[in-house]
C-alpha cells in the first residue's frame, strides 16, 4: 500500500533501511491486476471499488480487502499493523517511520492504528 500512497522521496529512504521491503512491495503489489480477488462477493466489490476510486484510495481499499480475504479479522489486521509499525521504527527509526505514516493519513484508520 505504501508504494502507492506515500508521497515524496521519504518512502525510498524508508524502504532502503528495511531489508527486503522494496522487493516485498513489488511482489505483493495491491494494485496489480487480480491482487484484490480473494473470492467472495465482498472482496470482489472492494476490489472493484478500489480500482474505481483511483490509485491513492484504491491501494488502501485493495490492501485491506486482501488482508480480509486471507482470513484475518479487523482485530488481527490492527494487531499486525501495530507490530509492523514497531518493526519499522526499529529498522528505519521512529522519525522516518512517522514521516512515512504521516504522508498516508488514511492508513491509520484503515488498519486500526
Amino acid at each position: 500500500m505504501l508504494e502507492h500512497e506515500a508521497e515524496g522521496t521519504t518512502l525510498s529512504s524508508f524502504f532502503a533501511k528495511i531489508p527486503g521491503a522494496d522487493a516485498l512491495a513489488k511482489q505483493y503489489d495491491v494494485m496489480a491486476p487480480g491482487a484484490a480477488s480473494g473470492g467472495g462477493l465482498l472482496s470482489s466489490l472492494e476490489g472493484a471499488l478500489g480500482g474505481a476510486l483511483g490509485e491513492k484510495t484504491g491501494a488502501l481499499i485493495n490492501g485491506v480487502a486482501i488482508l480480509k480475504a486471507s482470513g484475518l479479522t479487523l482485530a488481527q489486521i490492527s494487531q499486525a499493523g501495530t507490530m509492523l509499525v514497531q518493526q519499522a521504527e526499529a529498522a528505519a527509526g521512529p522519525q522516518l517511520t512517522s514521516e512515512v505514516l504521516a504522508s498516508v493519513p488514511d492508513l491509520k484508520g484503515h488498519l486500526g492504528l
